[in-house]
């Protein structure tokens, strides 16, 4: 094996749809993705506090990796491009902004999925109830997460803080220049993913590639009945059972089912509301950043 880094990241933002642009990628002759998508290292190597709260499952201690067992993500490492797809990255900027410049290649590239922060926060919230994890009504997970964010839960029960991206992503800016970040939007992967893919490949100096069809991927919903829930809660309380449903199970029928069990709840208007002005800064940081403005933000 050789002993290679990544030489690009793809560092979030958690429910963006980042997993649906790495599943692009990883089409591309040249460009591997690491497997599993998200090794969690970048955010997670060197943390001296260790992650609490429902759903831990990858940053539980017993399953951090080790760098060797990082860089095995990437298989052989001979195609040019090596791609870490953790969105983890970018919710743990002082850890991860360290890890970058110790771990990966020289002159290493991040692309970024930044969505509507208003409607990423519901998202992560509409993404653990279809976990099965108590995250009871969303003005409730709103208001405990000053509570979990003291308590050090995982950044997927943290809407605000992921959503504030100025504060995110800034750091990353500061340390590797706004030249090696690309910026996809996730409304403008949705509505035409071609124009996108072909800014993208030019970013990463490759040659363009036709895409038919991108899948969504990791649906966020309600589940449909109280059984789906009561399911999904047991089975993944037993982690050799559910190792064996994703062995036997491929991934592109583990995704349609995943898709046909939840249902989109609506967020409640006066919710919506206070969020588009919590994240009224967020919005025009993000537009100046970009260069243009962002209606499908409004």
């Amino acid at each position: 094996m050789i002993d290679r880094s990544p030489n690009f990241l793809l560092i979030g933002a958690a429910r963006c749809a980042s997993t649906s642009l790495a599943l692009v990628l990883d089409r591309h002759p040249e460009i591997s993705v690491s497997s599993p998508k998200e090794p969690h290292f970048l955010a997670m190597e060197g943390l001296g506090r260790g992650i609490s709260g429902e759903g831990i499952g990858s940053f539980a201690p017993e399953n951090l990796l080790t760098r060797a067992q990082w860089l095995a993500c990437f298989g052989d490492g001979e195609k040019p491009c090596l791609v870490d797809a953790s969105a983890s990255t970018m919710s743990y900027p002082d850890r991860a902004v360290a890890n970058i410049r110790e771990h990966c290649a020289v002159g290493v590239k991040l692309i970024v999925m930044l969505r509507n922060p208003v409607e990423r926060a519901f998202s992560t919230y509409q993404y653990c109830l279809s976990k099965g994890w108590d995250a009871g009504e969303f003005g409730e997970f709103l208001d405990k997460e000053p509570q979990r964010m003291a308590d050090n839960w995982q950044h997927l029960w943290l809407p605000r803080y992921v959503s504030r991206y100025e504060e995110r992503l800034q750091p990353f800016i500061d340390a590797f220049g706004r030249e090696n970040i690309h910026v996809v939007i996730t409304e403008e992967f949705a509505e035409d993913p071609q124009s996108v893919l072909d800014d993208l490949f030019a970013f990463m100096g490759l040659e363009r590639m036709v895409v038919e069809k991108v899948e969504r991927h990791n649906p966020s919903g309600v589940p449909r009945s109280a059984l789906i829930r009561s399911l999904q809660t047991g089975i993944r309380s037993q982690p050799f059972l559910l190792r064996a449903l994703k062995a036997l199970i491929p991934a592109t029928l583990r995704n349609r089912i995943k898709q046909g069990s939840v249902e989109k709840a609506e967020m409640p208007a006066h919710l919506r509301e206070r969020l588009t002005g919590e994240f009224r800064d967020t919005r025009e940081w993000v537009e100046r950043l970009i260069g243009r403005s962002l209606p499908s933000w409004g």
